[in-house]
């Protein structure tokens, strides 16, 4: 008979005719205490093993948080950026040690001030990013900031706002990232952009007044060469007027060219649209480079289409430029045989 029935008999103290005549429902009743204590050993014995597996699983997940933690924590120590939480008044509540490096302030000593006792307010950047937080304007917000304690640094500051539910805000998240050595090759740059500025301002006028001043005199020693050429010279003083005259005439070909060069940097070079005679060109191509021709032993000849006009339309200077290198260059590199310039007409 079970133990607990035997002592609730004990206690209610039945006579033995009585014990008999309750035999075989006594025998049911201590059949089911017996199964009743299977029953809750064995419900005991699936909540151990429950609780152990529980245990074990929360100790695994335990593991793999610290796991997670360190490792996240191990990449945020190693980056170079400055990590940061703060409340909406701009207290730090979280800084990576990059902050260390970034001011040479601890970062226990940090947590729970205001971003103002470093940054101060020598600019008001950070204060309007955090009036965009009080303003609630979602996004990521971005400024660049100039700090100067000891030496001129920049930072960009970018926020974004913490909330636990929609439109319940906490504080935001952010990274400073130090930018001053890309600002002073930037400030550099424009340096040198404005000191270019300068230099090329300096050369304009400086070719504008020395145009004017070779110019002249050339402009003049080819006029009297003219004059000279036209009295009939002697035989021996030809030689030495030609000479003067394609020396003069070859000098302010290059002038010009370095001012139209200087012109074409500048995009400032305009061609001219106006009737001229090509054959004047030609002819005095014809007397600049026949006699150079003939130094080298060599001939020049000029061919030109009977089709083309006596008078044409566009920049006689430039043309004659084109042509006078062309020409010069060709003499130039021939050793032998002839030079020859074809013109023809390409369309009517």
């Amino acid at each position: 008979m079970h133990r607990l029935l035997k002592r609730q008999l004990k206690k209610a103290q039945l006579s033995d005719e009585t014990l008999k005549e309750l035999k075989p429902f006594l025998e049911q009743v201590s059949e089911a205490y017996t199964e009743f204590n299977n029953d809750f050993q064995h419900v005991e014995n699936i909540l151990e093993k429950s609780s152990q597996e529980l245990f074990q699983l929360n100790q695994q997940l335990k593991n793999n948080v610290k796991s997670i933690t360190d490792r996240l924590e191990r990449v945020v120590n190693n980056i170079q950026e400055v990590i940061f939480e703060s409340d909406l008044e701009g207290n730090w509540l979280y800084l990576n040690p990059a902050w260390e490096k970034l001011t040479d302030k601890k970062v226990a000593d940090c947590i729970g001030k205001s971003y103002a006792e470093y940054f101060g307010a020598q600019d008001e950047a950070i204060a309007e990013l955090y009036e965009h937080l009080k303003n609630k304007n979602d996004g990521v917000i971005r400024r660049v900031i100039e700090v100067d304690s000891h030496e001129k640094r920049w930072f960009e500051v970018s926020l974004r706002f913490t909330k636990i539910d929609e439109g319940v805000y906490t504080g935001c998240i952010g990274t400073i990232v130090d930018i001053s050595k890309l600002k002073k090759i930037q400030l550099d740059l424009q340096d040198a952009r404005d000191k270019e500025k300068l230099a090329n301002q300096a050369k304009d006028e400086f070719l504008s007044t020395m145009s004017h001043e070779i110019r002249t005199p050339l402009n003049a020693v080819i006029g009297i060469s003219h004059l000279l050429l036209l009295e009939d010279p002697k035989e021996e003083q030809l030689e030495n007027l030609n000479a003067l005259k394609y020396s003069s005439e070859h000098l302010l070909g290059l002038v010009n060219d370095i001012l139209d060069f200087n012109k074409i940097e500048s995009g400032s070079l305009e061609l001219e649209d106006t009737d001229f005679s090509i054959d004047h060109i030609l002819n005095g191509l014809q007397s600049t480079f026949g006699r150079k021709a003939e130094e080298k032993n060599i001939r020049f000849l000029i061919k030109k289409d009977d089709l083309l006009p006596n008078v044409v339309v566009g920049d006689s200077m430039r043309i004659s430029q084109i042509l006078t290198n062309l020409v010069n260059n060709a003499i130039k590199f021939t050793e032998q045989g002839k030079v020859v310039l074809d013109i023809e007409v390409e369309s009517k």
